[in-house]
């Protein structure tokens, strides 16, 4: 089976870091043999590996911004959040790494992000999720522990 890689740029603390994502079987980032994330901190380091390791890379980069994470309820953008929760909780998991996001407490306020997208495979009627003062806190809070987690990863 063919494994598919990917780069990911990570915007932390007014820093860029690049990795390798591997989204196959659990969705992962590569590791060292000490099983410590892959970081760099250029595009050219990252693919000068890729090619030494015989690694097959899509080249399209996939930013991500940690710096600016705050929303409300008028600048919520359902996909933007939940793609930010999504590659902070595989951070998480690679870097064996506790990530509250992943807490069954905060399914039903995932699962709201997650319709609200509004993603095109979804067979429903556009849905636009109305949040209470409580869950954007709570999402605010999420995605800052996010952060911190990143910046304790990859700093």
């Amino acid at each position: 089976m063919d494994e598919y890689y990917f780069i990911v740029k990570i915007t932390v603390s007014g820093r860029r870091f690049f990795l390798i994502w591997n989204a196959e079987y659990e969705s992962v980032f590569l590791t060292d043999d000490k099983k410590d994330i892959l970081v760099f901190t250029n595009l050219f380091n990252l693919t000068s590996y890729a090619k030494t390791k015989g690694i097959d890379l899509d080249y399209r980069i996939t930013p991500y911004d940690l710096d600016n994470i705050t929303v409300t309820v008028e600048t919520l953008d359902c996909k933007e959040i939940v793609e930010k929760w999504n590659i902070i909780s595989d951070l998480a998991l690679t870097a064996g790494l506790e990530f509250s996001g992943e807490d069954k407490r905060y399914n039903a306020i995932y699962d709201k992000l997650f319709f609200g997208c509004n993603l095109p495979t979804m067979k429903h009627h556009s849905y636009t999720p109305e949040w209470s003062a409580e869950e954007i806190a709570e999402i605010n809070r999420i995605l800052a522990e996010g952060a911190e987690l990143c910046r304790h990863v990859l700093m």
